[in-house]
């Protein structure tokens, strides 16, 4: 569609665009917004009528496709905008997201990849993400920001990213898929303050990363898997109950081990070839649990001196 028609079937009055009811007035566009494709959708004109009438909130009840920056940049309006669809940003040569980004509370999935020019991904006003979020093959992304994000219904990948260095997510507390940070290179700072529950954990080939410090996690219905970072010295999961299944595997730095109140793990227990790690600390950890694992195997943790308090 490339008119913008104002009928009831496009516009709804006095709804809310979130349960909060911070924008009570929500205008809806019909469809997808493709968005540098060869015959993209006039919503220069639908921007401009949203505009005239006032409306605080937009919603896009399908997908955005972004792969040119461009006409995105007149859907620009002072409310907030949800897309009930995935929002995906595959924009080569784009170096920057438009201001209208920052607008963003709510997407239905979010797949960011493909961008070789992008340097920097900040969506301040996203606050749930009922699907996936997929941040992968940004060959010039440095640093992931969401400071508003709570949740996520599915996985969280922020994977293949040659110079990503940071990741901050201060306030997200659920995942309800797998949380993975895999082949980052250059990452050396993850932030996850207040994370209470995902599916699954993997810190996978991250050689820059020096510390895992998850201070409020409190179960995982998956595994954690801790893999081949080079430079990992610590890992820490304070309030940690309960597991699937823990994998701890060639982390040649690590030296630390705090996880003092896991006490169930239902499925299995790995950790080896950590060549800095005290094998008693691992042993600590076994003893500490009163349900699993259903096999336990530590080999090749060979930090000494061999002694804990």
């Amino acid at each position: 569609m490339r008119s913008f028609a104002l009928s009831l079937g496009l516009f709804f009055f006095g709804s809310a665009c979130n349960s909060s009811g911070d924008h009570p007035d929500l205008g809806i566009l019909p469809g997808d917004l493709s968005v540098g494709d060869a015959a993209p959708r006039d919503f220069a004109s639908d921007g401009a009528a949203l505009a005239d009438m006032g409306l605080a909130c937009t919603t896009i009840p399908g997908n955005v496709i972004i792969s040119n920056n461009q006409e995105w940049m007149t859907l620009v309006g002072g409310g907030c905008i949800i897309v009930g669809g995935q929002l995906q940003i595959s924009a080569p040569g784009v170096t920057a997201l438009s201001p209208v980004a920052n607008q963003i509370v709510s997407v239905g999935s979010l797949a960011i990849t493909q961008n070789d020019a992008l340097t920097s991904l900040s969506l301040p006003a996203l606050k749930t993400v009922g699907g996936e979020v997929i941040v992968n093959n940004d060959d010039a992304l440095t640093s992931l920001n969401f400071p508003a994000l709570t949740s996520v219904g599915g996985n969280f990948g922020a994977n293949n990213l040659p110079v990503l260095m940071s990741v901050n997510l201060p306030v997200l507390a659920s995942v309800g898929g797998n949380l993975n940070f895999i082949m980052d290179p250059a990452l050396s700072s993850l932030g996850v303050p207040v994370l209470t529950t995902t599916h699954e954990i993997d810190i996978d080939t991250d050689p820059l990363l020096p510390t895992l410090s998850l201070p409020a996690l409190q179960t995982t219905t998956g595994i954690i898997a801790i893999k081949t970072n080079s430079t990992l010295a610590s890992v820490s999961a304070p309030l940690l109950a309960s597991s699937a299944g823990l994998y701890m595997i060639s982390n040649a730095a690590l030296t630390s081990l705090t996880l003092p109140v896991l006490t169930t793990m239902s499925g299995d227990m790995t950790v080896q070839n950590n060549a800095a790690l005290r094998q008693c600390l691992v042993d600590a950890v076994k003893t500490g649990l009163t349900t699993g694992p259903t096999a336990y195997t530590a080999s090749g943790n060979n930090g000494m001196p061999n002694t804990c308090p």
